[in-house]
């Protein structure tokens, strides 16, 4: 048992602990990107894209800058800081992050991992149109102001024709269910929701004390 132990042990100090990335579940990391709005007392502002209709992935959908994690990358941060600049036509320097939020997991499968910051220059923005159709801002007190409507989901599981069910106990009458929540802002002629909407209001709830 000694001998066990201290092998585990060895190997354990190699590495850090982490999310299990079973049935292929992808990282990912995202900006909540602060910037600052027009006019001579300018509000402070979040800006948000609508993905190309070309892309196979959420076509259409609003999300925050951000992009699948590459093994050259090297950190998340890093990630985030190059996703923005390829989406949105900016270099790093325009690009200020001031630090790591919790992590997400997606029900269909990203592990998420977003970053707050703020945008430095508003008018270098050049959204790259084969993956941003359109960016758009809404005030951060819009936010802090108004609550989003909820709505609940549920999740099943569906078993495939050869799923043994006589291996499990109650058989064919097993389910899995699983209910959760989708939050929702509408904003003009958008609506912010799904796991955009989770991460910002997470984001909101945590720091709403020094916001305002």
């Amino acid at each position: 048992m000694e001998i066990l132990r201290d092998n585990i042990l060895r190997e354990l100090k190699k590495r850090m602990p982490g999310v299990d990335k079973f049935d292929g579940m992808r990282d990912a990391a995202v900006l909540i990107p602060f910037i600052c709005g027009k006019g001579e007392v300018p509000e402070i502002e979040i800006l948000f894209e609508v993905r190309a209709e070309s892309l196979k992935r959420q076509p259409g959908e609003i999300c925050f800058p951000g992009g699948s994690f590459e093994e050259k990358d090297g950190s998340f941060e890093r990630t985030v800081v190059r996703e923005t600049c390829e989406e949105l036509g900016l270099t790093e320097k325009d690009v200020e992050v001031w630090g790591e939020l919790d992590t997400f997991v997606a029900n269909m499968g990203s592990v998420v991992h977003p970053f707050v910051g703020r945008l430095k220059n508003r008018e270098a923005i050049r959204p790259v149109t084969a993956e941003v159709s359109e960016v758009f801002t809404v005030p951060l007190g819009f936010f802090l102001d108004t609550p989003p409507e909820v709505r609940e989901m549920e999740l099943w599981d569906k078993a495939g024709d050869d799923f043994p069910f006589d291996f499990i106990p109650r058989g064919s009458a097993w389910r899995a269910r699983k209910k959760y929540r989708i939050w929702f802002w509408r904003w003009e002629n958008h609506v912010v929701w799904g796991m955009t909407a989770r991460m910002l209001r997470s984001f909101l709830e945590r720091f709403r004390g020094v916001l305002k």
